[in-house]
């Protein structure tokens, strides 16, 4: 069954939905055909009811998309080309996360250099320790879009980890 048509399904490329921990908010990517717009959509349900969709607050200026939740809701993982200290548009995507604030999301912050390569990191998915997942094509790969780990230590993620041959394959 179509999830929300006309509201979330319309011609537009609508993908990559996150659902927060309570069911009660939703994130998505929405991108344009000719991928020259690509920005994430937040959606709040209450009584029972979905509201309007709209740009999330901290999305809308740079291509941002693969939206996840941390299991506790508090904050969010995605990927963006958003520009580093002002410079300009990264030519790869890097993931990024936002903080839950009382008032809403926070200032979004790049995972830094030990998560994100001058490759691709993209798909974050998150356990409930914290280990972080993605996929990158990253040079030492075995193909063109691995998964890696990276576990959370007092804080910090690790160097991440390819997960080798029993999960990636060439292809």
């Amino acid at each position: 069954e179509i999830f929300a048509p006309g509201i979330i399904s319309t011609p537009m490329n609508a993908a990559k939905i996150a659902f927060s921990p309570g069911g009660k908010e939703i994130l998505f990517r929405l991108m344009n055909h000719d991928h020259s717009f690509m920005t994430l959509v937040h959606m709040e349900q209450k009584k029972g009811i979905w509201g309007k969709p709209e740009v999330a607050p901290f999305s809308g200026q740079y291509p941002d998309g693969e939206p996840f939740y941390s299991p506790d809701g508090s904050r969010l993982f995605f990927t963006s080309n958003r520009p580093l200290n002002g410079q300009t548009m990264k030519k790869d995507f890097d993931i990024w996360a936002v903080q839950r604030k009382p008032t809403g999301w926070g200032i979004p912050e790049n995972l830094g250099l030990v998560i994100n390569s001058d490759r691709n990191e993209v798909d974050p998915a998150v356990s409930k320790n914290g280990t972080l997942y993605f996929t990158s094509n990253r040079d030492g790969g075995r193909g063109n879009s691995d998964i890696y780990q990276s576990d959370l230590i007092n804080g910090q993620y690790s160097r991440p980890e390819n997960l080798g041959d029993g999960i990636n394959t060439p292809f």
